[in-house]
């Protein structure tokens, strides 16, 4: 298991049944949908359901933590998009800007759209935690932030537990899993994207080096920002 006192992230939260069982309706729906995108990008099934997967349960933790901030959050869509384009537009919205204190301490109003990454807790173990962002290549369009080092938003990012009894959980049987007592558990905190910009590096990985970048946990750990809660707001003035 990945060592989390190395790498303390705010919040912890555990996904209700409820918000399991979207989870795995949503890919389950869309298997059609990941066997037309698994053709087109060269990647087994199997990747493209743990890759979804993992970022329904990273949208859910972050709804968790910008929700329990009273900050009033659409939830999230669990479904898997059609390609890049169309997940760039499917951040998690706030109903209104609102404001975090930064790890300098000073607060700042950033805007409603929040963009979310997460990692599994294996992935983390064999690659350091980090969250990976897509770069412009000849058949993807890149993430739009990459362009945008002063771009005003907050950077939720999760670390997902996968783990069950001591062996990572399969994803082709999550129901399974979930039927023996799996549950997802996640570990939540915040960034402002213009506080971390500078520190997107290449992935390890070699063979993603032309098409990610990446944020690892240890370069940024200092820069944790904070959401205030809403009844702690003043005047945005």
């Amino acid at each position: 298991m990945v060592v989390l006192d190395e790498m303390t992230l705010h919040r912890y939260f555990v996904l209700c049944e409820d918000e399991a069982n979207e989870i795995c309706n949503g890919w389950i729906s869309d298997k059609q949908k990941m066997q037309l995108i698994s053709y087109s990008d060269g990647r087994p099934v199997s990747k493209i359901i743990r890759d979804a997967v993992t970022g329904m349960t990273g949208e859910w933790g972050s709804y968790l933590y910008v929700s329990g901030h009273d900050i009033l959050c659409e939830r999230p869509q669990c479904g898997v998009m059609r390609r890049d384009a169309e997940i760039w537009n499917k951040d998690l919205m706030a109903s209104e800007p609102f404001r975090i204190y930064r790890a300098d301490g000073k607060s700042h109003v950033v805007d409603q759209s929040i963009s979310c990454k997460a990692q599994l807790m294996s992935q983390a173990q064999r690659l350091g935690a980090s969250w990976t962002f897509q770069r412009e290549t000849s058949d993807r369009h890149g993430d739009p932030m990459l362009d945008d080092p002063s771009c005003n938003k907050v950077l939720v990012v999760s670390l997902v537990d996968d783990f069950f009894n001591d062996r990572e959980v399969s994803f082709s049987y999550l129901d399974k899993a979930h039927e023996k007592g799996f549950c997802w558990q996640l570990h939540v905190t915040c960034f402002w994207w213009p506080d971390v910009f500078p520190y997107l590096s290449l992935p390890k990985r070699s063979d993603l080096r032309d098409k990610k970048k990446c944020l690892y946990l240890k370069d940024i750990q200092h820069l944790q920002s904070r959401i205030v809660v809403k009844d702690d707001f003043y005047d945005f003035s």
